[in-house]
């Protein structure tokens, strides 16, 4: 395989490496020769291609009696390279051969063994399953091969998104792995397609289930009829219906709580393997388990058709009443029957409780340890990149080599998350000495090429305010500019949001701000390295009552990975006391509560001082430390240090009002300057205390005076 003429991505296709070069010439001078012992292993790269278990094949059955397969085997055989290069990536890898031994000649007894142990059951165990498991496996088999990715392909897109779980996740595929638009990328199309495919499912059985109660309903109506209700055939008929349709509704309630996590790119990559495997068992698998919904309903439907023509038949005439009950030892075979349906029909729940297990919290923590071992591998052994400065990119190398030193010594709390929090350095320290800087290593001088550099970094923009009813729009900024962000972009972006903050049918603005957001980072800033955020400003004079922001950051990656947000952010803009940035990733879905989550936040927050800084003072405002890893936020705050928000947002019994508003009126003196990214607090065009108490509002007004 050959890189496309004048292809700028070439790098994202497998490319010939010197090592299958050198065979290429070792088997040209040297012929194959058949040996007694087959090779197991062999280079490969080819597109991902899904094996159909049910296909009516004398060969497939050979394969499946003979074939050296490990039917155990699982995506944790499928190996990715140790180190790979951002602008290097090769994807060859050593994967277990599945072909025939070509040494052994099967006979004809062979072939009709096969068919008989292995085709005829097949065929028939997938007729009495109405052929629906064969429906799911192509339709998930479309999901991978329109994506056109091999197997280790795979695997490092689901390696890669979960690494990005706490950062952006674009970002990580689009960054590291692909220079290609978002549209365009593989990598996209495939997790676009696969979490389009979760959700039919959902839907689908979400229907399937609604099907089911009405058909229930139906078969209950039936029993109260007593010519029915006597008549054996459709008596029995419509209690096995009754069974396969409570069946149905409780395999249909099973996977739609379970399958709305089956989102997750390393469970998307699992079903790529199972769809790859040549060994497959008939009776159960996961393509079984997916037609159980409809399988079920499918027979209750017949079973109830089958009821409703022998009511038709066998009532309303004068011989209704020559019909009798079942002896005894007649009834018992009828009975056994509608047992057994009931029994089968536990067996698979079973089944299906087992099979959903190996895709639940022990998948997830199973794959969690192996994110984390990738990932310290490629951060603390991946070469350098090429275009980054020297400086930055010495200075990001100590911060995370000390990092790393430190994670060693901690203890294992860490392991609860795929990826630690980290601070990163801007620029070297002052305090930093003399000679621990001659000790620093020197990234090696390379000619970059004007296009291949990097954009200019730019500082955290406030785009928009969000007011009560209420939007205001900034300007265009010359930093976006220099990034190709148009104004008809900008119009179309800032008139999006208004939209959505200013819709009548949202009960939560934010929630669609959040989701308009991360529809505009996807498409449009992250290939501009930009993106938006929703922020909740608080100023000094009406704490407890926080307004919304939108923020433009810089998404620029050092050494392949983003910026932590607090670093990104830079300082709390003059005349806020505290900045929330929030994280719709992270937030929980605000119809499942009638109060919605706050989410994941990023907070910020300056010192108290005896003085409030002054704007030709150098600000002395600190981050706060970040905890991702839940829907609270929590700050170190260190001892004798009690900030303005804490005095606006807790009433200390210690401190009294007089002391509050003497603070607030300090802030609110405050005076504005050109260089401020936003407007002073006494510029704004709504009264302060609108939402404040009227005790409050005394007391601060009496302290103004």
């Amino acid at each position: 395989m050959t890189p496309e003429a004048g292809s700028t991505h070439s790098y994202l296709r497998p490319q010939p490496s010197w090592l299958s070069y050198a065979s290429s010439i070792h088997s040209a001078h040297n012929p194959p020769r058949r040996s007694s012992t087959p090779v197991a292993t062999h280079l490969r790269a080819e597109v991902y291609t899904a094996v159909d278990p049910y296909e009516a094949s004398i060969s497939h059955s050979i394969n499946n009696l003979h074939s050296r397969e490990d039917a155990d085997s699982s995506l944790e055989d499928v190996d990715i390279p140790e180190q790979y290069s951002v602008h290097q990536l090769s994807m060859f890898t050593t994967s277990v051969a599945t072909d025939l031994d070509q040494t052994k000649r099967f006979t004809a007894s062979d072939y009709a063994l096969a068919f008989v142990i292995d085709t005829l059951p097949r065929l028939a165990y997938s007729y009495v399953l109405l052929r629906l498991p064969s429906l799911y496996f192509s339709r998930v088999a479309r999901v991978f091969e329109d994506a056109d990715l091999t197997m280790p392909e795979i695997k490092r897109m689901a390696l890669e998104l979960a690494n990005a779980r706490s950062e952006d996740v674009h970002q990580a595929v689009f960054t590291n792995l692909s220079h290609k638009a978002p549209a365009t990328s593989p990598f996209w199309t495939l997790k676009s397609n696969w979490e389009s495919f979760i959700d039919s499912l959902l839907r689908e059985w979400k229907t399937l289930n609604i099907i089911s109660v009405l058909l229930l309903s139906a078969i209950l109506t039936i029993f109260q009829i007593d010519s029915a209700a006597n008549d054996p055939l459709t008596r029995y008929s419509a209690l096995c219906s009754l069974i396969c349709a409570l069946m149905s509704l409780l395999y249909g309630c099973v996977f739609i709580i379970r399958f709305a996590s089956m989102k997750k790119p390393h469970k998307a990559a699992e079903w790529a393997w199972e769809g790859r495997r040549m060994r497959t068992t008939i009776w159960w698998n996961v393509w079984v388990m997916l037609a159980m919904p409809a399988v079920w309903l499918a027979w209750s439907v017949t079973a109830f058709i089958v009821s409703i023509m022998s009511f038709v038949w066998r009532t309303g005439s004068t011989l209704d009443g020559t019909i009798s009950p079942l002896q005894p030892h007649v009834a018992f075979w009828p009975r056994l029957v509608v047992s057994l349906i009931l029994g089968l029909g536990v067996l698979y729940f079973l089944l299906i409780t087992t099979t959903l297990r190996q895709y639940g919290s022990k998948m997830d923590r199973k794959w969690r340890e192996r994110v984390k071992g990738w990932t310290d591998r490629i951060i603390f052994e991946r070469p350098f990149v090429e275009h980054m400065d020297p400086i930055a990119h010495i200075s990001h190398w100590r911060a995370m080599s000390q990092t790393s030193a430190s994670r060693r010594d901690s203890d294992d709390s860490y392991m609860d998350r795929v990826i630690p929090h980290r601070f990163v350095t801007r620029s070297p320290s002052p305090m930093e000495s003399s000679h621990e800087q001659g000790r620093r290593p020197h990234a090696p001088a390379v000619a970059v090429n004007e296009k291949d550099k990097p954009p200019s970094p730019i500082e955290t923009l406030k785009a928009m305010e969000l007011w009560f009813q209420n939007v205001q729009i900034f300007s265009l900024p010359e930093d976006l500019m220099a990034r190709s962000v148009t104004s008809e972009s900008w119009a179309a972006f800032t008139t999006d949001i208004e939209n959505n903050w200013n819709d009548p049918s949202s009960l939560i603005p934010q929630a669609s701000v959040l989701e308009a957001i991360a529809k505009w980072n996807a498409s449009v800033f992250s290939q501009l390295f930009l993106e938006a955020v929703l922020c909740r400003e608080y100023y000094p004079e009406w704490p407890e009552s926080p307004v919304h922001a939108i923020y433009i950051t810089d998404r620029q990656p050092v050494l392949g990975r983003a910026l932590p947000m607090e670093e990104r952010f830079g300082d709390v803009p003059f005349g806020l006391i505290r900045i929330d940035v929030l994280d719709f990733s992270n937030m929980l879905d605000p119809w499942l509560s009638l109060f919605p989550p706050r989410g994941t936040e990023v907070h910020f927050d300056f010192a108290s001082q005896s003085s409030p800084p002054s704007p030709e003072q150098p600000i002395q405002w600190r981050p706060r430390a970040v905890s991702l890893s839940g829907p609270s936020v929590t700050g170190m705050i260190e001892d004798g240090d009690e900030t303005l928000a804490q005095a606006g947002n807790r009433n200390d019994h210690n401190q009294d009002d007089a002391t509050i508003g003497s603070k607030i009126s300090d802030i609110e003196r405050i005076p504005s300057t050109t260089n401020s990214p936003i407007r002073t607090p006494l510029q704004r065009p709504v009264t302060p205390f609108l939402n404040a108490s009227p005790s409050r509002e005394q007391d601060l007004t009496d302290t103004d005076d």
